[in-house]
């Protein structure tokens, strides 16, 4: 039995399972964590759980952490984030390597097929507060680069994280390029239920304030942020 129950989501890079073997930014750092508060964490499943019934079991106490989450007044509400965050996000664009338009703002995407995975923030975002964007939010990360490369679309709006990892796991390095405009930037949080022992919470917040202060959450998100 684990001290702590959690679950992972599928999401690149932040949790990968393959052969039955866990991996990824977000593992990586659950890792890290267990051997610094001496918590052990785990799911009873080596498993994906979708992301909305992910937060229904952290709201619910089914689970008592979650590391990964964005913070926002709703979830506020429901989940105790711990400070300081886990890592940074940036909302970055993408683009063929032998695109010649030099991008240096979002006005540059008007008009243009974008493409952005389906069901994420970042396409309900693009159409809350720029619908002069013509977005083509359909299939993950990985088909959304197969349609740039094939001309079905200009370009890709993402998480930095997320498009690297997934240009390098696809060795498109040569092939597309990442602007140097950002779109917007936020952290990425370790989430707890409320109905979480405080002592327990407490625990997790002195390892995460560590492993901040030591360097080493830094360390670990840089490695996923190299192409």
């Amino acid at each position: 039995a684990f001290d702590l129950i959690t679950q992972y989501q599928e999401s690149f890079p932040k949790y990968t399972i393959e052969n039955d073997s866990l991996g990824g930014l977000c593992f990586e750092i659950l890792r890290q964590v267990e051997r610094e508060s001496q918590l052990s964490i785990g799911a009873p499943a080596r498993v994906f759980t979708p992301f909305k019934r992910l937060q229904k079991h952290l709201a619910s106490g089914e689970i008592d952490v979650f590391f990964g989450m964005k913070k926002n007044p709703a979830r506020t509400d429901q989940y105790h984030f711990i400070d300081p965050p886990l890592y940074q996000v940036n909302t970055v664009i993408a683009q063929r390597a032998d695109d010649e338009l030099h991008v240096d703002s979002l006005a540059d995407l008007y008009g243009q097929p974008v493409l952005v995975p389906l069901g994420t923030a970042t396409a309900a975002k693009l159409r809350r507060e720029h619908p002069q964007i013509a977005i083509d939010a359909g299939g993950d990360i990985f088909i959304c680069l197969k349609k740039l490369m094939h001309d079905r679309g200009r370009f890709i709006v993402y998480h930095d994280i997320g498009l690297i990892g997934a240009i390098a796991a696809m060795d498109l390095q040569d092939e597309i390029r990442i602007t140097v405009y950002t779109i917007d930037t936020y952290y990425h949080y370790a989430a707890t239920s409320r109905q979480l022992d405080p002592a327990k919470r407490q625990q997790l917040q002195q390892a995460i304030s560590r492993l901040a202060a030591s360097g080493t959450l830094d360390a670990i998100s840089q490695q996923y942020r190299q192409l």
